[in-house]
């Protein structure tokens, strides 16, 4: 009898979480097709720009700070990876790993939320430095940003983000 009403209301519930998917995605075409089908030149935001000019800063924004988080990341995490497994004491490799295991474990909107309203304010004298110091370099000339809130900051987040992988 147990074995019936566990087996009955397992099959309901994945039957409801399909149902549900299922009528997200229906909700979510049906708003989405007046955006699909509006005439680029009414659309305020597109008004003389043709999709891929409007959506080429965005991916190139997306693969930079990607391709900036994995050169910061990767020499990092191969390095606390060696230190961990050939010469810290096992005490504090296991106290190390489970620092790393937690990382994993926090979500990335947590993550985003931290780089955006905490990080990004610390990391912005830094900036101003990197201006007054390193200007000269173009990667650091023009004004720094007032809120910190960079494509570098986005892939340190991301590089901090990764490291558990």
């Amino acid at each position: 009898m147990g074995d019936v009403l566990f087996s009955g209301t397992a099959l309901g519930a994945g039957i409801l979480i399909l149902v549900i998917l299922v009528a997200v995605t229906v909700f979510l075409v049906v708003q989405s097709i007046p955006a699909l089908t509006e005439d680029p030149e009414e659309n305020p935001i597109l008004k003389g720009k043709n999709f891929l000019e409007y959506v080429g800063p965005l991916v190139f924004g997306t693969i930079w700070a990607a391709l900036l988080a994995l050169v910061i990341a990767a020499p990092l995490s191969i390095g606390i990876a060696l230190f961990i497994s050939h010469y810290a004491p096992r005490r504090l490799a296991a106290f190390l790993g489970y620092i790393i295991d937690l990382l994993a474990a926090i979500p990335s909107v947590v993550f985003g939320l931290w780089g955006a309203l905490t990080f990004a304010g610390f990391l912005q004298p830094f900036y101003v430095w990197l201006n007054a110091n390193l200007g000269w370099f173009p990667l650091f000339s023009g004004s720094p940003s007032a809120t910190g809130r960079t494509i570098l900051t986005a892939a340190l987040v991301l590089a901090v983000m990764i490291l558990p992988i």
